[in-house]
């Protein structure tokens, strides 16, 4: 979940219960994407049946290329969505001042993107997506350590650098 969505969850104290933030660059308005996905549709005069939001499998990690695979067999790519996200013009409005943006995390665990993966561990840079987990308490150590084995996994140091979204608040376009 994303900061503001776990902090009603962790308000209460549940000895069960492992927090797992995500980092975001902030939530996209879903009728701006439900829009965007009918215009495509009705540009193709058929019927979306796949939506692969960054198509990391043609385009790889970087691109960022969204694929909307449609009933007639053509496959749209396009960074249409991508460019209005990043550009801050469609993001949620609580975004715009998100008091989670912070490199500090109360969470157990946190999970991000591992921009910069290449400059600290070339040999894990696939141009597929590499996650980067942070391990923020002890609680947060021991639940990564029931299923270290079931990944693979290299320890960084750099944790200022691994991701942007993480450190800085995106601003209303004005």
């Amino acid at each position: 979940m994303s900061g503001c969505r776990i902090e009603g969850v962790s308000r209460k104290a549940y000895e069960n219960l492992i927090t797992v933030d995500i980092v975001s660059h902030g939530v996209p308005s879903p009728l701006v994407w439900k829009k965007y996905v009918e215009w495509q549709v009705e540009m193709n005069n058929s019927k979306a049946v796949s939506i692969d939001f960054r198509n990391k499998r043609d385009f790889g990690w970087r691109t960022h290329v969204e694929s909307i695979y449609l009933e007639n067999g053509k496959q749209i790519n396009s960074d249409v969505f991508k460019n209005l996200f990043y550009r801050h013009t469609i993001l949620r409005p609580a975004c715009y001042q998100c008091p989670y943006k912070d490199i500090i995390h109360p969470r157990d665990i946190t999970i991000a993107d591992y921009w910069g993966i290449e400059k600290v561990a070339g040999g894990f840079d696939d141009n597929r997506g590499v996650s980067l987990v942070l391990i923020n308490n002890e609680k947060g150590k021991k639940a990564f350590d029931t299923v270290r084995e079931y990944v693979e996994a290299v320890e960084t140091r750099n944790r200022r650098q691994y991701t942007a979204a993480s450190q800085s608040t995106v601003f209303l376009p004005g």
